[in-house]
């Protein structure tokens, strides 16, 4: 071979290493990752990703209702299930492997009940060891980067023996190979209309293959101000009728008014249970703590365990919890000719107050949709999180948890 040719191969060897160069820090993605999905649910976290500018490849989910609004919402991405199982305890790793090396992002809003402030703790709940499924996907695929999101609860979580549970979790994907980072965010600083807090946890696979180099940090709060006016709307859905004298001290521009609505109305327009109950509340179901309310209904807040809330459109909604469906604490005020009206929030309106578009696609009845709501990863909050670590502002972010 001459000394010429020799010579241009070496060159050709330059040009193309240098044409895939990886992506750093300080420069913008165009590197479009594959992602999955574990306990998926409804699909917050696919949204988030997908919106991020991820594509969705696969996902799993074990109820095969949620996986049917997954499936609507993204045709394309593959339903992970094993003759005929969607449980992923009974799923091999063989179907899993088929992923290996090219899933970049893993995202697993792993279940929560046991961490949650909102449920029973229970130290022996299966629920809390699903991680470990978390991790042998992870050890399966090895994937580039991982997110694991879960309550804040999960922060002060022991296990049997009295360990940290975040301390397990850290430990276990470090033995992996992961650096691990977490950080508790606010969903409502990040454009959702709801004050939840999530704990969001970062591993990355050091992996000179990948077109990326992750180097993740968590965002900084954008500069929105969400609250429910272009959510909540006059609906008069499930309402009931109420003394105009429920309504005092509420600002009209927090009450649904529409005077031109000459329809006659029922005083129960097929309200709620739980609301029907708290209007015609009496005796000693109107004290608590030694003190008898006139009724159990406070405008914005509620003041006491026994009230329920009438929302103040201009704010973010308290948080939205599976339990809504048999004991909303949240109402909506409404008035026109035929008097004063309260109902609950509708699907449609819990589906955008966790940060789902109008158009986002659920199956199921009323009590099946507010759970798929309930369990759901806020897609903007995912959105953000992704979308600083392909094209991140700034190098480091000192308010991060390094594990």
């Amino acid at each position: 071979m001459s000394s010429n040719t020799s010579t241009a191969q070496k060159q050709k060897k330059k040009t193309i290493k240098k044409t895939t160069k990886k992506t750093t820090t300080t420069e913008k993605s165009s590197f479009t990752p594959s992602c999955m999905s574990l306990f998926s649910g409804l699909g917050g976290d696919s949204l988030g990703m997908q919106n991020a500018g991820g594509k969705m490849v696969a996902y799993n989910e074990i109820n095969p209702l949620f996986c049917d609004s997954h499936d609507l919402n993204f045709p394309h991405c593959k339903r992970i299930e094993h003759e005929g199982t969607l449980d992923i305890t009974k799923i091999p790793d063989s179907t899993f492997l088929q992923y290996a090396n090219s899933i970049d992002i893993l995202f697993a809003g792993f279940p929560c009940q046991g961490f949650s402030h909102a449920g029973k703790k229970m130290d022996n709940d299966p629920r809390n060891t699903l991680f470990r499924e978390f991790l042998r996907v992870t050890q399966l695929i090895k994937p580039s980067l991982i997110i694991g999101e879960n309550v804040k609860g999960l922060l002060s979580r022991k296990t049997t023996s009295g360990e940290p549970y975040i301390d397990v979790i850290v430990s276990e994907f470090q033995k992996l190979g992961y650096s691990v980072q977490y950080k508790v965010l606010r969903a409502d600083d990040y454009g959702v209309p709801q004050k939840r807090e999530r704990l969001i946890i970062l591993g990355t696979l050091p992996n000179p293959d990948k077109q990326i180099d992750w180097k993740p940090s968590f965002p900084e709060p954008t500069l929105d101000n969400p609250n429910l006016r272009n959510i909540v709307k006059y609906d008069m859905s499930n309402t009931l009728k109420v003394d105009d004298a429920l309504f005092d001290g509420i600002p009209d521009e927090c009450i649904l008014i529409n005077m031109d609505d000459n329809q006659t109305y029922q005083d129960n327009n097929d309200a709620h249970p739980y609301l029907v109950s708290k209007v015609f509340a009496t005796g000693d179901n109107l004290s608590y703590g030694g003190k008898t309310h006139e009724h159990l209904f406070s405008f914005g807040k509620r003041i006491s365990p026994i009230h329920c809330e009438i929302v103040d459109i201009r704010q973010c909604c308290k948080t939205v919890i599976c339990s809504y469906d048999h004991q909303p604490r949240f109402f909506v005020p409404i008035r026109n000719p035929s008097g004063s009206f309260l109902r609950v929030l509708l699907p449609d309106e819990l589906k955008q107050i966790q940060g789902f578009p109008a158009n986002y696609k659920m199956l199921g009845n009323w009590k099946q949709k507010v759970t798929q709501i309930g369990n759901a990863v806020p897609p903007p909050l995912v959105q953000h999180v992704v979308q600083n670590i392909l094209n991140p502002p700034n190098p480091t972010d000192s308010n991060t948890k390094d594990a």
